[in-house]
Formats: C-alpha cells, structure tokens, sequence
C-alpha cells in the first residue's frame, strides 16, 4: 500500500503544477458580463414602459408595469444574494444572473417595440428562468472546462468541489501510460528468463511494477482519487432561496399585528427567493406574499404624482406606488444628481463610501467578481428595498447574517 501511495503521488506531482485555471477566471468574468446588462435593460424599460403604456389599453398596461416591478424586485433579490455571498464563487447565481440578463432583455425589446407601435404583444417569458439552479451551474462550469468532483450540502447552499477538467485529463492520461508500463514491465519480469535470479530481486521487481499499475489504474478508475491531487475550488451551485422566507412570510401574514420593521425585513429575502425560484409553485408564491407583505406596510398605496409621497420618495408613475431613490438626474432636485450607488439623489461627489468611486461626479459601485473579496457587485435598477434596509444597522445585521 505504501508503494502504491508512493507511486500515485509520483504520477500526480508530475502533471498538477500549473497556474490559475482558465475556468476560474471565466467564472469570475461573467457576472461583470451580466450585470451591465441587466442595468441597460432596466434603464431601457424606463425609459420605454410610459409611452409603451400609453400605446395599448390599461389591462395590457398594467401587465407591462407588473412585469417591471417584478423584473425590479429579482434585482433587489440578487443583490441580497451578492451581498451575502461576497467572497465565495458562485456557479449557481452567475447563471441564475445571465438568465435574467437575456430575460431583461427580451422584455426591454417587447416593450421598446410597443412603444414604436410595431407590436402590442409581449412575448418574453419570466418561464425562461426557472430551471434547477443545480443543473444550470453544473452546466456552466462544464462549459468552462470545470469538473464537479464533490457535493455537500451547507445549510441552505449545495457546495461543490470542482477541478479543472483538462488538468484531470492530464492525470487521466498520465494514469494510463503508468498502468500501462507497470503490465508491461511486469510481463517483461515474468516472462524474460533471467539466469541466477534471487527470489528477492524478483519479488522487488514484481512489487515495483506492481505499484506503478496499481497506482495507475485507481487513478483511472476513481475520480475521487483523481481530486485529491488536483487542485480543487469551492464553488456554490445550488441555493434553497425559498423555504425559509415563504414559511416566515406565511406566518406573519397570519398574525393580526405584526411590526413594520419584522415584514420590511423580510422584503429583500422573498424577492431573492422569487430571483432565484425553481418553479412556478415557489414564483406564484414568492409573488402573493410579497405583494400582501406590501400592502400591510401600505407599500402599494397608488399615487399620482410626487406630492402624494413622503420626503424622500417619488411617485412611480408606471406602478402608481411611492419609490424611494432616482433612475436619472432628472428625478432629482435642481443641484443634485443621480448616483448609481443606492440609486439616490444628491450633491456631486468628492469622495465616496468604502466600495465605491466617484466617476462623473456620482458615486458608483466599483464592480467586483464573487470570489474577489471586495465590494459586492450592486445591480442597479430595483426598487431598493434592499438597499433602505442595508443603511439600518439592524436591518442589514439580520439580513447579510453569514450563511452557515
């Protein structure tokens, strides 16, 4: 056994020494792909969703607005779910945020075309989205040239152990040609009629080539083996965003006084669960108690223009509820400007919070890749509950709580 051991860590030193794999890097790339255009689609039906809304009758407008204001809410949800994630790579979420980028986009040019009075149909489906976060991050990384080696279940996350998949092709190969030379080289000793032979010399030789394809061959055959002595990374690829906060909103929904703070803390959690919902059972649900959630806070009170809203809000004219923050300068006062972090009006920048930058006078997000260690990559655009909630200190200690 200790030969054998010997001998697989021999075949393992020979091909593991290399950099920083290819896949890695690309995983890291592809949420600061993604991001951008979410926000440039959410910028776009902004833009577009009045006029578009003007073009067809109320019903169908009213679905227009409803989709951007679940759209809006998926955004506040990933965010949450950026934020408590910070630092860990995440298979699951990274695909998760590119299929709401090709569904942001789909549903900004269903309703840039309305506006134009090409189309009044909509035909971008949220349906696009939900499938197995699981599957769909296994998929990715094998895309990428990743492997998934192990999984195990952490609290509400599956974590995977992945290797770079041309490195265990190398191992795989390696392993074969030691298989290999150890059947030869032991043919060779058998067969070969070697004159005054000791028994020792021939038990040495026989254990040596023995171990080399022995060595070889669990290499081969195990791919547990084979991850041992390849470099490995921890990557999230699935969540379970859903149970906690429906069966939470469930029950406070069935409580007759319940304090504000209690279901403005919840907000954020069940629109990550609607981001990052598997089916149409966990959506619909997701969808129902955050609208009544809402509707207790008075959340949903129609507006009709900013003078029904309290300092610091505006009316949403396209939801006909008070929101809090700015989309474009033009939202805000006069001498004030629309920065990107926290989506909020006021003076032009000279120095920004820790995470940010100032870039044209408004503080941004300095966009980071999970796994980076630094500032979560805010998606703009939502409707900012999350972001009302992670300048309460209380709030944000119970929201961002690290993942167990």
């Amino acid at each position: 056994m200790r030969a054998l051991r010997a001998a697989a860590l021999a075949i393992a030193a020979l091909v593991v020494a290399c950099d920083k794999p290819d896949w890695l890097a690309d995983l890291e790339r592809k949420l600061d792909v993604a991001v951008p255009q979410i926000v440039a689609a959410l910028d776009q039906l902004a833009a577009d969703l009045p006029v578009a809304a003007a073009r067809v009758d109320a019903v169908v407008g009213q679905r227009l607005a409803e989709l951007d204001a679940e759209l809006r809410d998926a955004v506040d949800g990933l965010n949450l779910v950026l934020a408590q994630n910070q630092g860990r790579l995440d298979a699951a979420l990274t695909a998760r945020v590119e299929d709401l980028a090709r569904y942001a986009a789909a549903l900004g040019a269903d309703v840039h075309a309305i506006s134009l009075g090409l189309t009044s149909q909509i035909g971008a489906s949220v349906d696009a989205t939900l499938r197995d976060t699981r599957a769909a991050a296994q998929r990715l990384l094998a895309t990428l040239g990743a492997q998934v080696t192990h999984v195990e279940q952490q609290g509400d996350l599956a974590v995977a152990q992945v290797a770079d998949q041309a490195q265990d092709t190398i191992v795989r190969l390696a392993s074969g040609g030691a298989l290999a030379l150890g059947l030869v080289a032991g043919a060779l000793v058998v067969l070969l009629p070697i004159t005054r032979r000791r028994p020792a010399v021939f038990a040495l030789q026989m254990s040596l080539a023995t171990a080399v394809a022995g060595a070889g061959a669990a290499l081969v055959l195990s791919s547990e083996l084979r991850a041992r002595l390849i470099p490995t990374q921890s990557v999230i690829v699935a969540h379970d965003a859903c149970s906690a906060p429906l069966a939470t909103a469930a029950d406070l929904l069935g409580i007759s006084t319940v304090s504000a703070a209690s279901m403005a803390e919840l907000l954020p959690r069940l629109a990550a669960c609607q981001a990052l919902a598997t089916s149409r059972a966990q959506l619909d649900l997701a969808r129902g108690r955050l609208f009544a959630l809402r509707a207790r806070l008075g959340a949903t009170a129609r507006c009709t223009n900013d003078d029904d809203c309290p300092a610091g809000s505006r009316c949403e004219l396209r939801l006909g509820a008070c929101q809090a923050g700015c989309h474009r300068d033009a939202d805000c006062p006069a001498g004030s400007l629309c920065h990107p972090m926290g989506a909020r009006c006021g003076p032009p920048c000279g120095t920004c919070p820790s995470g940010a930058r100032c870039v044209a006078s408004r503080c941004e997000w300095t966009q980071r890749s999970p796994g980076s260690g630094r500032g979560p990559p805010l998606i703009l655009g939502g409707r900012g509950e999350l972001g009302a909630c992670l300048r309460d200190p209380t709030c944000r200690a119970r929201v961002l709580a690290p993942r167990r």
